[in-house]
């Protein structure tokens, strides 16, 4: 349940704290922690396209974010961008 040492190394710290301070530097930050619940999101549940748009209008609503944001279907992003949880 404890453990000894870290669970993310110092490199990736900064790295995420560098992330952080930079949007929060150009945006405004959300008041409070957005929680994946109807009280904070309008959009319906599914998998549909719609649905992807809707979810991240909300974000973008919490996240007071204005620039136009593109949704592309995963099986159309370089394999670099892609993430296999599954993967070792």
């Amino acid at each position: 349940m404890f453990w000894s040492r870290p669970t993310v190394s110092d490199d990736l710290r900064f790295w995420i704290n560098e992330c952080f301070d930079w949007f929060d530097e150009r945006f405004e930050p959300p008041k409070g922690p957005v929680l994946p619940t109807k009280a904070f999101f309008n959009a319906q549940t599914g998998t549909n396209p719609e649905t992807a748009e809707f979810v991240l209008e909300d974000i973008k609503r919490h996240m007071n974010f204005k620039a136009e944001v593109n949704i592309l279907p995963l099986n159309t992003l370089p394999a670099e961008n892609r993430i296999d949880f599954q993967s070792l």
